[in-house]
């Protein structure tokens, strides 16, 4: 019975987080620390109580690969300190896949927290797109989806070639070809060299299951390379007109997350829009010397200390009064069904591999 309560109180818990994020825009720590606290105590008496300490340091070790994929994402701020903190209060409460519900779900080699984890941005993508559509075609945004379906196949054709070179010779046959494709600057020598591979593997493999296989696989992940693009142009059209709205700095509010980054170098306010890898690069390179960081888009929002520092360079005519924030959306629903997504398939992305295997 202790499994089966731990569950109810995480998807309690759930729930609640996402009425409260709904409802409130927040998911309060009266709620999260609780449970989390709920979940480690609850492991440990019960590792005490049935003499098997294991019980406990998967838990431990869930927990904390949670906690750490949890602050990179909040870092970068992909969700908010409140998202973090649900996932780790689920880690805490679920440590391993429930047995007893009775499923055959897809189980990986990490974490069972890690996979809802996954799931939950799996599960954010169909979101991403029916609203991207929407709102393309609301805003007439049609011409900035710039797609590059050439490009999407030309992509889907370098894995292939990798893929069958590496069956050839060796398995580090596929990233060092793939890496080499891209950078041949000459189409000819690419056309050889692409013509070449696939001669060899047809020359070696003279059946029609080879070449019936090369093309499925082919038309299977030109499919997938075409659909990420066009996610990726409509997450560009989402992240510009629907989830971003300009402001006048002296209407800005403690807490209200920016969406550009701006800073002082050589006595210059600069503004920046970076995306997820151009802060985490920033993160890991620091502060450069001589700039000064007057606000970050960091999850948890704006400071007063912050927001007079902007209003004082308005007043100084050093920059504009406007900014960009970000306009917030409840992320703890997307939790919710990811974490029952994976209480009945597992791990999607592993299935995902599965298909394309």
């Amino acid at each position: 019975m202790f499994n089966e309560a731990m569950l109810i109180l995480a998807a309690a818990g759930a729930i609640i987080a996402s009425y409260t994020d709904i409802k409130y825009g927040l998911i309060p720590n009266r709620l999260t620390f609780p449970l989390m606290l709920s979940g480690l105590a609850g492991y440990f008496i019960y590792s005490l109580y049935y003499k098997n300490i294991s019980i406990f340091i998967t838990t431990i070790m869930a927990f904390i690969v949670v906690f750490i994929l949890s602050y990179l994402l909040w870092t970068l701020g992909v969700f908010s300190a409140g998202d973090a903190k649900e996932f780790m209060f689920l880690s805490a409460l679920v440590p391993v896949y429930p047995d007893f519900l009775g499923f055959s779900p897809a189980m990986p080699f990490y974490p069972f927290p890690v996979a809802f984890l996954i799931n939950t941005f799996l599960v954010i993508f169909p979101v991403i797109f029916i609203y991207g559509v929407f709102l393309t075609f609301r805003l007439g945004k049609i011409s900035e989806l710039n797609l590059n379906f050439k490009k999407s196949l030309f992509g889907a054709l370098v894995i292939i070639i990798s893929y069958l070179l590496s069956e050839l010779t060796t398995p580090l046959a596929f990233p060092v070809s793939f890496i080499a494709i891209y950078l041949i600057k000459s189409r000819w020598v690419r056309v050889i060299l692409i013509t070449s591979i696939l001669s060899s593997y047809v020359l070696l493999n003279p059946n029609i299951y080879a070449i019936k296989t090369i093309v499925i696989r082919y038309v299977f992940i030109s499919i997938i390379f075409i659909i990420s693009g066009v996610i990726m142009a409509l997450v560009s059209v989402v992240r510009k007109y629907g989830l971003v709205r300009e402001i006048k700095i002296s209407e800005l509010e403690e807490g209200m997350i920016a969406a550009e980054e701006i800073y002082i170098r050589s006595d210059k306010v600069i503004k920046e829009e970076p995306d997820y890898i151009g802060k985490a690069l920033k993160l890991l390179r620091g502060t450069r010397g001589g700039e000064v960081q007057v606000v970050t888009t960091k999850a948890s929002g704006v400071s007063k200390t912050e927001i007079e520092k902007l209003k004082e360079l308005v007043e100084k005519n050093k920059t504009e009064d406007s900014i960009k924030i970000k306009r917030r959306m409840p992320f703890a629903p997307v939790i919710l069904a990811g974490f029952i997504i994976s209480l009945i398939y597992g791990d999607i992305s592993l299935l995902l591999r599965q298909m394309v295997g």
